[in-house]
């Protein structure tokens, strides 16, 4: 969030794709926010931490278990594209 907040001047001349971290909860509603006030619409993507067909085909978990990554690519409104992930919220309210 501090880093969005410090880029708005940026992200509204470019209008970026972004793509960050969303996996602590208690953050959620400000990040969220924040996107609704760029006019910006959010998809939510779930990988795991490790992927068995990785660049090096190893098969070996460095993990303790299967973690996962909440992420999500938030999306300027005026472009229109599903990209095949879940829509959290379409013009934020």
């Amino acid at each position: 969030a501090n880093v969005l907040n410090g880029g708005v001047k940026l992200i509204n001349k470019h209008r970026p794709y972004i793509y960050c971290e969303n996996d602590r909860p208690e953050k959620t509603q400000r990040l969220m926010g924040i996107f609704k006030e760029l006019n910006y619409k959010v998809y939510k993507h779930v990988s795991t931490v490790f992927n068995r067909p990785n660049f090096k085909n190893n098969n070996i978990n460095p993990f303790d278990k299967n973690y996962m990554c909440i992420n999500v690519l938030a999306v300027p409104n005026e472009i229109d594209n599903t990209f095949g992930l879940e829509l959290i919220s379409e013009n934020l309210k």
